[in-house]
């Protein structure tokens, strides 16, 4: 430990209502609209997402990339998942990025 890193895994599965809903909560690594970079190296596609801040109010694309501060803003990211990336499906869409 370096005394400047926090390394925590949870997974908690509670009455699980969609199998192919994944939800994914990290620290942002990096960002190149309109994709994010999560800690743990999990990519999050964002392109026709719902956007909310920490207050659960709806934000613009534009909007919710100017929040994000890179390795000190925390996002929860909800949906589909393959292959390392969170990703809006059409099959199965719902897409939604929120600010924690």
């Amino acid at each position: 430990m370096d005394n400047t890193s926090i390394t925590a895994t949870r997974i908690d599965e509670i009455n699980p209502v969609d199998p192919d809903r994944h939800i994914y909560q990290a620290l942002v690594t990096d960002t190149a609209p309109p994709v994010l970079t999560l800690a743990g190296g999990i990519t999050v596609d964002t392109t026709g997402a719902e956007f909310r801040d920490d207050d659960d109010s709806t934000l613009t694309s534009s909007g919710f990339f100017g929040l994000v501060i890179i390795n000190r803003t925390v996002v929860k990211a909800r949906g589909s998942f393959s292959g390392g990336v969170i990703f809006n499906d059409p099959g199965n869409p719902g897409l939604r990025v929120e600010i924690e």
